[in-house]
């Protein structure tokens, strides 16, 4: 049950369980309805535009030269991608995020390092989602 003060966090773990184990018609409809409720639940625990934006352009950055690295090897970018959840352990810590995107971001780096390249590069298609949702519900600070 989800309240301003606690969020429903087991949304966003079932949300990427859904996303990485479906079909193309599943993930196109968590694309549509679900990453627009995360990006609302962001809204709603005080995480900023530019939060989520700093978070996704880092992770952007390592999908763009894991594509001119020309390889499907994975495994050099891993501890990049891993920084992920000290990231947000760190922005947690500071008050910058809410615990909601902590967990998307947590899970996020969960899915990724046990994924491969495919994976990652999907996982980004399901954060560019709620990158794209976040610029109606969630506010600048």
């Amino acid at each position: 049950m989800e309240t301003k003060e606690k969020p429903d966090l087991g949304f966003i773990s079932g949300m990427f369980k859904e996303y990485c184990s479906g079909n193309e018609e599943k993930q196109a409809e968590v694309l549509k309805n679900k990453a627009e409720k995360a990006a609302k639940l962001f809204g709603n625990d005080g995480t900023s535009k530019h939060q989520i934006r700093k978070h996704f352009h880092r992770l952007l950055d390592i999908k763009e030269r894991m594509k001119a690295d020309n390889s499907n090897d994975i495994r050099k970018f891993l501890p990049e991608i891993a920084m992920t959840s000290a990231y947000a352990t760190y922005d947690i810590s500071r008050k910058n995020i809410g615990i909601a995107f902590e967990r998307f971001l947590k899970e996020f780096t969960n899915e990724a390092v046990n994924g491969d390249r495919e994976k990652f590069f999907k996982l980004m298609t399901l954060f560019e989602a709620v990158v794209g949702y976040a610029n109606l519900h969630v506010k600048k600070k």
